[in-house]
């Protein structure tokens, strides 16, 4: 921009005013160019290592959740483990072989002459499990269609109308039942039911059974935490809740609960994986996992806001240090343009004093060894040369002014400034 000046002619020639804009600087313009090419390189840095910290802890946080319902699983398969050994033992029981072939009906049993025998393998076997939560060690057959129980006393088994009797005669290995109530004790129980095979090894004798309470298991499952406010539940072949946190699910049909048809439905189809789904307006991740010894489906279930809450403090953290360290690392680019572009800010200004007839400007060097130090150099060297020329001119002009001729020329006038020497020369 320029101003209007007076001169003592009446003249009123330009003058450049000392005024920039901060926009119009070399330092903003370099600071510009360096901060939009590193400023987005570094936004697409932290936006990769957020987008891969996030998959990497949703990995982490699925296989926690596949760990406990592992666990889980794990858990149901320990608590059988013992008791369908114990009843594999009677699987080719010489004792019982003799009982089975000897009984064909309800009448039979009661005369049976080696039935002390009989009762103290059963006796025996539930004396052995006395820490371990069993009810009843029974044998029945389909002859008798009774059981028979450790302490003597027998009870009509209607055997065919059991699905597991079905299966373990399919199977021919040990089965063991959906839970059922028991109507003497009240308790959930399920059968732990083996086969006893003829002496030729071809044909099923008979059945052995251990009846044991499930409240053991329970304690066991629920000492399983799935995260915070996360869940876990066990469900049986026919899709009843064996156990669940909340009371009124279990004994219950899946079918029967007010829940989403998806969950149901995988339930149902006894699916194995993972489900995300909503209920009541909060979205749910579930891990569905089988029992190898009972079929089961252990559940476990956790909020998705929890499964993704550690990733999005980590993603928090990791978005505030990154302001952090990109507001530092502009200010210190900002601050060391500016310091390096600092001496040619000065001999701008000291040259606009110059133009404008300030001889007594004074260049500073700043570094010497840079580029802007040695400009700074050779704009001083020259400044200087012409102020000595001017000095000399002026000198000569008075001179010639007081009518004196015989000058001499003092100075070095080199190249174009050759030009001003010459005519003094003459003189």
């Amino acid at each position: 921009m320029y101003e209007k000046t007076a001169t003592p002619s009446g003249e009123e020639p330009f003058r450049r005013k000392k005024t920039t804009k901060w926009n119009q600087t070399i330092s903003f313009k370099i600071n510009l160019s360096i901060l939009t090419v590193l400023v987005p390189s570094l936004i697409i840095l932290v936006l990769i290592a957020c987008f891969a910290t996030a998959g990497t802890i949703s990995d982490l946080n699925n296989r926690l959740l596949d760990a406990q319902t592992d666990y889980a699983v794990a858990s149901v398969d320990d608590f059988f483990r013992g008791k369908i050994a114990v009843a594999g033992t009677f699987e080719e029981n010489s004792t019982l072989q003799n009982y089975f072939e000897a009984v064909s009906s309800p009448q039979d049993i009661r005369t049976y002459d080696n039935m002390d025998a009989v009762l103290k393998e059963l006796s025996d076997a539930l004396g052995l499990m006395q820490n371990e939560k069993v009810l009843q060690v029974w044998a029945a057959d389909s002859d008798t269609d009774t059981y028979l129980l450790s302490d003597g006393s027998t009870v009509a088994a209607n055997l065919d109308g059991n699905e597991w009797y079905h299966r373990l005669l399919t199977t021919k290995d040990i089965v063991i039942s959906d839970p059922f109530l028991d109507p003497a004790t009240g308790e959930i129980i399920v059968s732990i039911v083996n086969p006893v095979f003829s002496e030729s090894g071809s044909e099923i004798a008979g059945l052995t059974g251990l009846d044991v309470y499930l409240s053991s298991l329970g304690q066991v499952i629920s000492s399983i935490k799935v995260g915070e406010h996360g869940y876990l539940e066990l469900i049986s072949n026919n899709s009843d809740y064996i156990y669940s946190d909340d009371p009124s699910a279990s004994g219950r049909n899946v079918s029967e609960l007010d829940i989403p048809q998806e969950y149901k439905d995988k339930v149902q189809s006894n699916y194995n994986g993972v489900l995300n789904f909503s209920y009541s307006g909060i979205r749910y991740t579930s891990m569905f996992r089988n029992s190898a010894t009972t079929g089961w489906l252990a559940v476990a279930t956790l909020p998705i806001s929890e499964v993704n809450a550690t990733r999005n403090r980590l993603l928090t953290i990791l978005g505030v240090l990154s302001l952090i360290i990109l507001a530092g690392l502009t200010t210190v680019i900002v601050f060391i343009v500016h310091r390096t572009m600092k001496p040619l800010a000065g001999i701008s200004r000291s040259m606009e004093d110059f133009s404008q007839g300030n001889l007594g400007v004074d260049i500073p060097l700043g570094r010497t060894d840079d580029e802007i130090g040695r400009m700074a150099g050779s704009i001083r060297s020259s400044v200087a040369a012409l102020k000595d020329m001017i000095h000399n001119v002026t000198r000569v002009l008075e001179e010639i002014s007081r009518g004196n001729l015989k000058l001499s020329v003092d100075g070095n006038y080199l190249g174009d400034f050759s030009f001003i020497g010459m005519p003094w020369s003459r003189l």
